[in-house]
């Protein structure tokens, strides 16, 4: 049971770091359709600013 378990655990981080992924690429694809460059390299460093770009772009 204990190794079912972590075999779950496995696959569930590993969807959420696929999620995280793709979830970060729209960002990037919509922040450089609009040409705010300096947005995108501001949301690499600042994780509040990255937030608010997530929710204002609904992603």
């Amino acid at each position: 049971m204990c190794r079912a378990l972590k075999e779950l655990k496995k696959e569930a981080e590993e969807r959420g770091i696929e999620q995280g992924t793709k979830r970060m690429n729209k960002l990037i694809q919509r922040l450089l359709a609009e040409g705010k460059q300096e947005e995108l390299l501001r949301s690499a460093t600042d994780m509040l600013f990255q937030q608010k770009l997530f929710q204002e772009y609904h992603i």
